[in-house]
């Protein structure tokens, strides 16, 4: 059985007839005296108990029976009556045996300041007995002033008072009233707000309980918490109640993090730590690098787990960005990213230039000249560019220094340019790297400007530029030597696709130079041959294609094969320059509708 006991109401009144009561001892009086004339304090500090049965006189100087002697635990006054102070001390479930029936206050010079009786006496069983019982022992003395009256607290007590001492957290029934309730329960408890009135004046930030001598003020520690009816908690904190565990929410410090680790293994640590990793927790982290492939998380030093997209995907590179927050949920087995991340987002520029080189990578993120920064193939630019939305302006693909590039076999940008070096188009190699290539380069729809270049292929290619599907493409200072004999010709314009030619060399074997097969090509600048073969013609035109020659415009060089060939509508239209002017050692022919002119 745990019994909890409190002795109460023994005031300091010399009314012998009651059964319980304390009153001053004589030298206590001549203390309180002393202090009053001198300005001084008395000092007290420990609570005595015995078990005399003599009723006390104020004579005494000691207990009748002393058994045991313990450091003050707390102290207060008692509202209402502002001379009365009273004096606590707790007895744990271990001290004992004892029968309570006398008990003293001494102060710090050991003397006996007020004495008390308590009738009938308290039985204070240890748990060997079948019974555990703890509690505290209170004395309630009045003085003239009590002013002059200083109590030392044992500071090594733990054990709070009241129902403070089971709950570090308590219910309260109000923290904004600031008049004592007319009509309280004993047990009621209230925190004092600023504004205190009547019993409560000047108690701002105390608890108040009532009990059966009145309002008690108890001043807790910090760390304390209290919580209200409607379940708010506040927690004291540097002397102030705070609504804390709001406080901590809005704080972020249950989820916040900052990524540590690599851009692609990332680690992380919540304070305080988790105790598990559980499916459903979510993290905000902070992003420290951007990521450059797939992402791992390693949180408080638990196990890595993969990071997905929202659709349970691997992430993209740039998923995450440096400085960016984002929010995580754990599903058991993996992190998946909350909403749409950055590489799901096109960024809007008006023109971005993407670097490559060959001592570049394809997981940098391409924005600088720098074997660091630039991307090491065209794809892998290309493959940049669907994470951004070019608005108005081009999508540059800058080959950073000289050397040779490899390329996909097809090229699909809304407006994107290939930029090498117009004055030095022989140090920078496009090559295809395909074993079957339709053609050294092919443009798939969109707008492509290739500057300043050499064309070239490992394996037997068909053409040495393709187009389809609407594409329009300009090639300017674009060297086609494609190492290789071509079974097509250098330039395809197919339906509905346009080529604009300007400063261009031209070597090797194929089938034709020019071929525009319902499409159109348009030349303008030096034309170079360097003795190339051509086995059908140099130029030709059908299915209604045109090849056209515009402003400023010269051939030099030889080649070897028909001038030209035109057929079923189509149009070579060379401004009236004669049958020679495209190179050759064959004349060239006109059939079925085409015209040359």
């Amino acid at each position: 059985m745990r019994v909890h006991f409190r002795h109460g109401s023994l005031q300091g009144l010399e009314n012998m007839a009651q059964n319980s009561f304390a009153l001053l001892t004589n030298l206590g009086r001549a203390k309180e005296a002393a202090a009053l004339a001198n300005g001084t304090a008395i000092i007290i500090t420990h609570i005595a108990i015995g078990d005399g049965t003599t009723v006390p006189s104020g004579g005494e100087t000691s207990l009748y029976n002393e058994v045991a002697r313990k450091a003050i635990s707390g102290h207060g006054t008692v509202i209402g009556a502002s001379n009365v102070a009273y004096f606590d001390i707790f007895l744990a479930a271990a001290d004992g045996p004892y029968t309570i029936r006398e008990a003293g206050l001494y102060d710090n010079a050991g003397d006996l300041i007020a004495i008390a009786r308590y009738d009938p006496p308290i039985s204070k069983p240890v748990p060997s007995s079948g019974q555990t019982v703890e509690g505290t022992v209170r004395l309630q003395v009045a003085f003239s002033n009590i002013a002059n009256v200083t109590i030392v607290v044992d500071p090594s007590f733990t054990v709070p008072l009241q129902r403070l001492s089971r709950l570090p957290w308590i219910p309260v029934l109000s923290m904004t009233i600031t008049v004592p309730p007319a009509s309280p329960n004993v047990g009621d408890v209230y925190l004092v707000p600023t504004g205190g009135s009547g019993s409560w004046a000047g108690q701002s930030g105390k608890i108040a309980e009532y009990t059966a001598a009145g309002w008690a003020i108890l001043t807790p520690p910090n760390g304390h918490g209290i919580s209200l009816p409607d379940g708010r908690v506040f927690e004291k904190v540097g002397g102030t109640y705070i609504e804390k565990i709001a406080l901590d929410n809005q704080s972020g410090k249950w989820n916040y993090a900052v990524a540590a680790g690599t851009a692609n293994a990332i680690s992380a640590t919540l304070t305080p730590a988790p105790e598990s990793v559980a499916a459903g927790m979510v993290i905000a982290l902070k992003i420290a690098s951007s990521n450059t492939g797939a992402v791992t998380l390693a949180l408080n030093g638990t196990a890595a787990r993969g990071v997905t997209n929202s659709s349970g995907g691997s992430l993209k590179a740039g998923a995450l960005r440096a400085g960016q927050m984002a929010t995580m949920v754990f599903n058991g087995s993996s992190w998946s990213l909350i909403g749409v991340n950055a590489a799901e987002i096109p960024e809007v520029v008006t023109t971005m230039t993407m670097y490559v080189r060959p001592d570049g990578n394809d997981n940098n993120d391409g924005r600088t000249n720098t074997a660091a920064g630039a991307k090491l193939t065209v794809a892998g630019a290309i493959a940049a560019f669907d994470t951004v939305f070019v608005s108005g302006g081009a999508a540059i693909i800058k080959l950073g220094i000289p050397g040779s590039y490899a390329i996909g076999t097809n090229i699909g940008l809304a407006n994107g340019m290939i930029l090498g070096d117009a004055a030095d188009k022989e140090s920078y190699i496009l090559q295809s790297m395909s074993t079957t290539p339709s053609a050294v380069l092919g443009v798939v729809g969109g707008r492509l400007s290739v500057v300043g270049v050499t064309l070239r292929s490992v394996h037997a290619a068909i053409a040495g530029l393709s187009t389809s599907l609407g594409a329009i493409v300009s090639l300017s200072n674009v060297a086609l030597n494609p190492g290789v004999a071509l079974t097509s010709s250098h330039i395809v314009s197919a339906p509905g696709c346009t080529v604009t030619v300007a400063e261009m060399s031209y070597s090797g074997t194929a089938a034709s130079c020019f071929a525009a097969s319902g499409g159109s090509i348009t030349l303008s600048g030096a034309q170079n041959f360097n003795n190339c073969v051509f086995t059908s013609m140099n130029a030709g035109a059908s299915a209604a294609g045109q090849i056209q020659v515009s402003g400023a415009f010269s051939v030099t060089g030889t080649a070897t094969g028909p001038r030209y060939s035109v057929s079923t509508n189509g149009v070579i239209n060379t401004r009236g320059s004669g049958a020679n002017f495209f190179p050759g050692t064959t004349a060239g022919v006109t059939s079925t509708g085409g015209q040359y002119v």
